[in-house]
Parts: structure tokens; sequence; C-alpha cells
């Protein structure tokens, strides 16, 4: 670059009220004009030397997260000059929709160096998706979500936007201020464990561990061992934050024995408010609470407050969320080229049905990365595993027979009994009405109710 373009830049940045933001090689934040703080409240103090790399920051605050909001893509990198809407946080915490125009910088030998990024404020309603892809849609969303949740439940890990994933973060900030017993259910993969911890986190007494019990793969005597220790913790007054348990979370408690749901019952220094006590299940709550399944008593302290997590497939573009999100994590750990989801991968994550839930969604993206090389995860990425998946839900959907009435099966097997019945007689109705258990004039009663053809002449 030369010299007075470097000059007239450092100018523009410091003088001008443009808001604009420079980034280097290394993908650090290298001069930040004035302009930006008069928009968002950002100083130069404050963003310097940061990260502005597409990946969810692993730590750090709200600035790191700025950083990495603003992002370019590696097509930019390699020399195109972009535009794109997304939602940034100002230094107060609030949301602004902005327009981010990318300007790659050459050497002199066409090298991209360095990255200009020029903000333009957009209305709050009125921002434009137009020339946008996917996964700059979903990268702009994750953040604007990432910001209201750490506005309204300082918990920044638990994406989604569907109702019933609303609902569950909304009941996870009452459990974080009011620390009562609950329950979390759904099924197998549905993210009911981190969202446990994520509760436990964000808590006042968080600074005590999370004991986990495993209640379907422990014994009874491993159990009541592991919850006497547990006990004498609570007793022993230590200070010692490993030796300190704040929460008690009881996986699968609907496998809980039966002599560990007494112990419990019996010892209600634990069940009575002495220790906080999660627990998980893929029973849903009227069941447990039935009494079919845990003991009145235990169920209804366990269940103050009841959780339900929804299927994936049920959460509709929540998929693309997520998977922009592993993604983001996969680039930040294992520098994976991936940014995001080919328009392709997208249609066919939305048809899936996940029967692995969130779990299986994540084990797809993590394997895909690997595999990835291009900046957007394409169809010849995804593992064999999700492929044959797909193919079984496919021949599934092929083989379903279309639905009939009970009463039309019954016929349809009467007449190929009677047929078959007659066939093997060589046509003789008394020798068929007789094998079939029925007399003569029934079995002609039948035949001629079913439409099937009697000889002439002959009478009942």
């Amino acid at each position: 670059m030369g010299r007075n373009r470097r000059w007239s830049l450092h100018q523009a940045l410091q003088e001008g009220s443009s808001a604009l933001i420079i980034v280097d090689q290394e993908r650090r934040i290298r001069m930040v004009s004035a302009g930006l703080q008069k928009l968002t409240g950002w100083t130069e103090d404050d963003l310097l030397n940061k990260t502005c790399e597409r990946a969810a920051p692993g730590t750090g605050g709200t600035a790191e997260v700025m950083a990495c909001s603003v992002a370019p893509s590696a097509a930019v990198w390699r020399g195109a000059s972009e535009q794109q809407d997304v939602v940034i946080p100002s230094r107060n915490g609030n949301a602004i929709p902005v327009r981010l125009t990318f300007v790659p910088l050459p050497d002199d030998e066409s090298r991209v160096i360095q990255v200009l990024i020029a903000f333009e404020k957009l209305a709050a309603t009125g921002s434009s998706n137009t020339g946008r892809s996917v996964s700059q849609q979903l990268y702009a969303e994750i953040h604007a979500l990432r910001l209201d949740l750490r506005r309204r439940f300082q918990i920044d890990s638990y994406i989604g936007r569907c109702e019933g994933i609303r609902k569950a973060l909304r009941q996870a900030e009452f459990l974080a201020k009011t620390p009562v017993n609950f329950l979390i259910t759904g099924l197998e993969g549905t993210g009911r464990r981190h969202l446990a911890r994520v509760i436990h986190k964000s808590s006042g007494g968080a600074e005590g561990s999370i004991a986990v019990l495993n209640c379907h793969l422990l014994n009874s005597e491993l159990l009541i061992s592991t919850l006497h220790q547990l006990k004498s913790l609570m007793t022993s007054g230590s200070a010692l934050p490993h030796q300190k348990t704040s929460m008690l979370l009881l996986t699968e408690v609907d496998r809980l024995p039966a002599e560990v749901q007494n112990w419990l019952l019996r010892n209600h220094s634990l069940t009575d408010g002495g220790l906080w006590i999660g627990a998980t299940s893929t029973v849903e709550a009227a069941s447990l609470i039935s009494g079919s399944v845990l003991m009145p008593e235990l169920a209804s302290a366990l269940t103050t407050v009841h959780i339900h997590l929804p299927t994936l497939h049920s959460r509709g573009d929540d998929v693309l969320l997520l998977s922009q999100q592993f993604i983001d994590e996969c680039r930040r750990d294992r520098r994976s080229p991936a940014e995001g989801l080919s328009e392709e991968v997208c249609q066919h994550f939305l048809r899936y049905r996940w029967p692995g839930q969130v779990r299986e969604l994540r084990n797809t993206i993590d394997s895909a990365c690997r595999s990835a090389a291009s900046d957007r995860l394409q169809l010849g990425d995804l593992p064999m595993g999700f492929r044959v998946g797909q193919e079984a839900q496919r021949q599934s959907a092929a083989t379903s027979v279309e639905p009939y009435s009970l009463e039309e099966r019954l016929q349809k097997i009467e007449v190929e009994l009677i047929e078959g019945m007659l066939a093997g007689c060589k046509g003789n109705k008394t020798e068929a009405a007789r094998r079939l258990g029925l007399t003569r004039p029934k079995l002609y009663r039948r035949m001629k109710l079913l439409g099937l053809a009697t000889d002439e002449g002959e009478t009942e």
C-alpha cells in the first residue's frame, strides 16, 4: 500500500465523521475512527487488538462479541468487496442494526493485507436482507440473540428462538434468581443437562460445584454411598470450593431405584431446601407425579418448576442457528475453513427429522467441518451417518401405506380367506363351509355380502 494511501486512511479514521475500522492480516483491529465511537460508544482503547474473526468468542465480554460480529468473510480476504446487514452491540449493551461495507486493501503484489470496514446505521425495522447469504443472516441473528440473552438472562450459550425454547429460557431465568428444585424433560440429546448447567452457572450459588448422579448407570449401593458423602460434606461446613456442592443433578430420574427414593425421603436435609436439586427425564412430568414412576412425595419435591425441551425437528429454523453456532465453535477450536452452510445443506437440514436431536446435529457439524475444503459446508462434506439416516427416512416415507378403515381391512382378509378355501376345496362350498366352521347357508350369506359370485340356481 502506498504511503499517501496509508496517510489518507489514517486521516479519515482520526479526523472524519465516518464510522470505520481497519483489520490486519492477523485478524486484529488496528484502527478505530472517532465516528465509530459516536455511533456505538466503542473507543479505540476498547477495540484495539481485539480478534476480528467469524467465530463465537470463547471468553471475554461484549467488546469481543462486537469484534466478532463485524468480521470479514473469507471472500473479502480473497479480494472481493462485500456488503451485509448485521446487528452489533453498543458499548452500553444495546443492539444496533448496521450495514457493513468491506473493502479489501491489497499491497503492491495484490495480496490483501488489511480490510477497511465502514458502518452505516439502519433503521431498527427497515434493514434489508438483499444480497445476504444464509450464513450471513444466521451469523447476524446469532449475535442479536446473544446480545438479547446477555441483557435478559445472562445466558449466551443456549441458542434458539422458537417459542418452546423461549419459554424454557424464561423459566431458566426465574430459576437462576430463585433456586428451587426443578425438572427438565425431553428426549435424549435435546440439551437437558446443558440447560441445567447453564441454570447453575447463572445463579448466585454458582461458586459451589454441581454434583451429577446418573440414575440409569449407577446401582443403588453406589447412589446411596455418593449421597451419604454429599450429606457429610454439607454438614462439614468446609469453605473449599471443591468441597462445596450447590446443586445435585439427578439425570434420568425416572430410573431412580425405589430404595434410593426411600433414602432421599428419609433425609429431609437434602430434599427440603437443604440442597438445590435438579432432575432430568425422558418421561413426562405428569407420569412422574402420578406415582407410577416416582413416589408421590419425592416427585412433588423434585418438580417445583417443570421445563420441557422440544425436539429439534419441531424447532424450525433453530436447526440453522445451532448449525452456525457449532460451525463457529469448530472454526475457533480447529481453524476450520467453514464459515457457514450452503443453501443446499440448509434445505436438507430443515427436512431431516434429527432422531439424535441437538447432539446428532453437533456431531454432524463437527465431522463436516473436519472434511470441509471451502468456506461453505457442502453435501459432500456431511458424514456418512447423516446420509444413511436421510435415506432411511426417505425409504420409510416411500413405503408408508395409505390409511384405510379397519372394516375395509377385515373384509379384504375375509375375501382372501374364503376364496382360498374354495380353491382348496375345488369349489365344494359344503366342504369349504365345514372347514371354515360355518354352515353352508351362512357361507352363502357372507359371500353375497362380500360381493363374491355364487352358482346360479343354488339355494341356501
